[in-house]
């Protein structure tokens, strides 16, 4: 015991379990010592005696010691966030990655299909019957009530591709994104970014699907969508801050309502 502290280091093949086991040899020694010291207590010891039984106690307790503190290396190895793989380099355990869900919005879907297929469907490691569990699981709402032309995880994923990639519904929802976006009442500066975030987010993913602005376009979103949305100060800023036959565009209005913003965070 006393040799296999001495190094004092944890080694891959050292477990737990083996160091329990030695500090309870460790443990039935050290009693088993005391039963033997308090029979030769009863003969009369000599000074070299009590010099043996100096060290024996000394080499008692700091092989405990040194049992102990192994233990707890251990046990804190294996609590750590790094692991060792198998060619002894430091690989990071990530945290668990959740399963991603569908629940039916048609603009989810894409990020929703890009995730499952990385971290589901191209997963050698598991079968189809695993996959279709999981597919299963990770659809919620009207998605679970998705049926396919046979029960196989390839018929159910289809038929949700098929249900859900349709590329004029998606256009449809981004732009129903933006148009049923909630009249703003008051001035708020939260509130403001709110809108700016829901406009500038389906406006990308119009432009990823070849649906750009154009001039007629920008002016319909700018007079007939989002200044409808913005509480009457700030429309009534806006139109102070043009010039008079000033025609302003989707870009200078953004800037506005970030500078607006800002200002009412400042006096909020």
């Amino acid at each position: 015991i006393e040799a296999f502290t001495s190094e004092n280091t944890v080694s891959n093949d050292t477990n737990i379990t083996e160091l329990q086991v030695k500090l309870k040899k460790l443990e039935q020694l050290q009693s088993q010592l005391d039963e033997i010291s308090e029979e030769y207590c009863e003969i009369a010891t000599s000074e070299k005696l009590e010099t043996i039984q100096q060290d024996i106690g000394q080499i008692n307790e700091e092989t405990e010691i040194g049992l102990k503190i192994l233990l707890y290396s251990l046990k804190v190895n294996e609590n750590t966030d790094t692991v060792l793989n198998g060619n002894g380099k430091a690989k990071i355990r990530l945290p668990e990655i959740p399963l991603p869900e569908f629940s039916g919005k048609i603009a989810e879907f894409a990020n929703f299909k890009n995730q499952f297929t990385n971290l589901i469907s191209n997963n050698d490691q598991l079968n189809d019957s695993q996959k279709l569990y999981y597919l299963r699981a990770s659809l919620k709402g009207e998605t679970k009530l998705l049926e396919s032309s046979s029960d196989n995880f390839q018929s159910l994923f289809k038929a949700l591709s098929d249900g859900y990639e349709n590329q004029r519904q998606l256009i449809d929802s981004h732009v129903l994104e933006i148009i049923n976006y909630d009249q703003i009442h008051s001035e708020s500066a939260k509130e403001l970014r709110a809108l700016m975030d829901c406009v500038n987010k389906n406006i990308r993913a119009l432009k990823v699907l070849k649906h750009e602005q154009n001039k007629l376009s920008g002016v319909m979103l700018i007079n007939k969508i989002i200044l409808q949305k913005i509480d009457r100060e700030s429309r009534k800023q806006f139109e102070l801050s043009l010039k008079t036959a000033e025609i302003p565009t989707f870009d200078i209005l953004m800037k506005f309502l970030e500078k607006r913003s800002s200002l009412l965070d400042s006096i909020e």
